[in-house]
């Protein structure tokens, strides 16, 4: 049996992700066009401050490591279209 590393949200939308503390491991792009993304260490979805991740342009098929302690929680927010993965523990 494999050992589980974290949790996952598949979305193609700005969410919140966890309200609570998490690690987050990563995010993979499935697809994009036109896309940028962020993360902020935020437990509600109205907030996007602290940021912990500043804006950037993702590419489908790619994997970006991002291990890091989020306090507050983790709020994904996209602008154009993208389809990504976050991993979180």
């Amino acid at each position: 049996m494999a050992t589980l590393a974290g949790t996952y949200i598949n979305s193609s939308v700005s969410q919140l992700h966890s309200p609570n503390p998490c690690a987050l491991l990563g995010v993979f792009i499935s697809s994009a066009t036109g896309a940028t993304m962020m993360v902020a260490d935020a437990g509600n979805s109205l907030t996007f401050t602290p940021i912990a991740v500043a804006s950037f342009t993702p590419l489908a098929g790619s994997w970006y490591p991002m291990p890091f302690q989020m306090k507050n929680g983790m709020n994904v927010s996209i602008a154009g279209t993208v389809t990504y993965t976050t991993a979180f523990g």
